[in-house]
């Protein structure tokens, strides 16, 4: 038999005139062995056996709520196993070993694999609750599966949220407002409350509207053991007979359950009573009389923890009304620092307001002489000041100590001027450095002329001179947003008739205390000045430009 592989026109036409056989045999463009079925074809090559891969690694399960998820790396690298084409999950609550669990009644997920990818994860969902799951995971191609070893977690069933608080009552009073309310029902089905949270609304009415981030109040820690009323007191509130709406809410991991909306009116000044900063640094006491000028109760002392013993004539955190709705709480907090609710802007800071409360270290001075530093506040030396405008006088007394004394450490949240406001995280820290409240303080404001003579005084006023209205052009011993303590002075050019000009700010510390209770003689002792002129120890000036 010929060959035609030459001529394309004649290998057509025999090709028409042969059998199906005949051409499975031309394909191969060969006729040797065409019809002998002695004969075999060596071009076919033989089967291909593919490895097994290796087993997966570091195969890790974490259980949560009703899932399991579960991480693995791919086989190590291996010249004798094959690669791996997917992985197989497969889970077991009772099979415990790798040859139990690996079967087609457990497998989860099949999960193919990526080129390069050097961690898998899988998140296996809709599991019962309650029980141990048992997971395992094996390389697979078409030589075989290797499985890894097992790896085991404890599924959980979802935390039912709690049922609502029940018996919730509102009633107010001067600034303040005072609920009750009762744990929820027993229940078989809900949650236990891990804390009680509370939502208050001059405008909102209803449960739904009530209940927002905006109107949150305070979070109270609930007590698992307890069946009798809960209650809170909402102090600081603008008065003026405004109703306001209270939701408290039963909260734990499961959720928030809120309880009916119930409200009162609350009486007392449009601007709510202030309760005090919270003083944070160390302070001493020159003269044994707080700033309240009472004089200090022999009997009490700075406490870090007793509330018993502290001593409002300090004039300091917390004040009595913050104790009585301390103390009004289902457990008292008697403890110092009352840090119950982190700020919204560092939660690692506690904001500066009723009724979060502390108290830095505060002494007694009466008994030796008080030698001071005497410091101007900084804006009288950087800030521009304008006749137009009031103009803040700070005086700072301070002085070394040689047995450092406890304060808390303070932070700027956020704001400035009105806005500001600080907070602490209400970790306790030493100073050697305190401030000094003396009560013979004296501020006097003159004008100077055009030779640097000081003129008649605008301002001459003693600490405490009742015949002065609190407000503006008033000497007061402060405790402002930092913590510190300062004596203030708000100067208003305007009514005091004062113009633009050089001015001479002097700071005296009496002979005795004009106004200070039981007038005491001067035990403070000015031995420095940081800024400013010291003209003896009971004497001290800035001179300051006004535009």
């Amino acid at each position: 038999m010929k060959s035609y592989r030459t001529d394309p026109s004649r290998w057509q036409r025999f090709v028409s005139g042969v059998s199906m056989f005949a051409v499975a045999c031309l394909t191969a463009l060969s006729f040797s062995g065409c019809g002998d079925s002695s004969s075999s074809d060596s071009s076919v090559p033989p089967p291909v056996t593919v490895a097994a891969p290796g087993a997966p690694t570091a195969l890790t399960v974490t259980g949560g709520e009703n899932l399991a998820t579960l991480q693995w790396s791919p086989p190590a690298a291996s010249a004798t196993a094959g690669l791996p084409d997917s992985y197989e999950i497969y889970g077991s609550t009772t099979a415990t070993t790798a040859a139990t669990i690996v079967a087609p009644a457990n497998l989860v997920k099949t999960i193919p694999v990526v080129s390069g990818q050097a961690v898998y994860s899988h998140t296996a969902l809709g599991l019962a609750g309650d029980n141990t799951y048992n997971f395992v995971v094996t390389a697979k191609n078409t030589g075989g599966e290797t499985p890894s070893t097992v790896a085991s977690a404890q599924v959980t069933k979802p935390i039912p949220p709690p049922g609502a608080p029940t018996a919730l009552t509102v009633t107010g009073g001067e600034n303040v407002a005072t609920l009750q309310w009762s744990p929820p029902a027993a229940s078989a089905t809900a949650g236990l409350p891990v804390t009680y949270e509370i939502y208050r609304s001059t405008t909102a009415t209803t449960t739904t509207t009530l209940v927002d981030a905006a109107n949150f109040v305070a979070s109270i820690p609930a007590v698992t053991t307890q069946t009798t009323p809960y209650s809170y007191t909402d102090i600081g509130l603008p008065g003026a007979n405004t109703t306001y709406y209270y939701v408290v809410a039963a909260k734990n991991a499961g959720g928030e359950t809120p309880s009916s909306v119930a409200s009162d009116s609350v009486t007392g000044p449009l601007v709510a009573k202030t309760y005090g900063n919270n003083f944070s640094a160390a302070l001493i006491f020159a003269d044994d009389i707080g700033i309240t000028n009472l004089a200090l109760d022999p009997l009490k002392s700075w406490t870090v923890s007793d509330v018993t013993l502290i001593d409002y004539n300090t004039g300091l955190r917390p004040l009595p009304a913050e104790v009585t709705a301390m103390l009004g709480l289902t457990v008292p907090w008697t403890t110092l620092p009352y840090l119950p609710v982190a700020s919204k802007m560092d939660p690692l800071y506690y904001e500066q307001k009723s009724i979060n409360t502390w108290q830095g270290e505060w002494a007694k001075g009466a008994a030796t002489p008080q030698d001071v530093i005497a410091k101007w506040g900084d804006n009288l030396v950087s800030a521009t000041l304008s006749a137009g405008s009031k103009i803040r006088i700070e005086m700072v007394l301070s002085k070394t100590l040689t047995t450092p004394m406890t304060v808390y450490p303070m932070k700027l949240l956020s704001g400035s001027g009105i806005t500001e406001l600080q907070g602490t995280t209400g970790i306790a820290t030493t100073t050697t450095t305190a401030f000094v409240f003396a009560t013979n303080a004296r501020l006097t404001l003159q004008k100077l002329d055009a030779g640097g003579v000081p003129g008649a005084a605008i301002v001459d006023q003693a600490l405490f001179d009742l015949a002065v209205p609190d407000g503006l052009n008033k000497l007061s011993g402060e405790i402002p947003v930092s913590g510190n303590f300062t004596y203030g002075f708000v100067w208003d050019p305007v009514t005091s008739g004062s113009s633009a000009g050089q001015y001479r700010v002097t700071f005296k510390l009496d002979p005795t205390s004009a106004f200070g209770t039981g007038n005491p003689a001067n035990n403070t002792f000015m031995k420095t000045a940081t800024n400013g002129v010291r003209v003896s120890d009971t004497e001290v000036y800035i001179d300051i430009d006004v535009k």
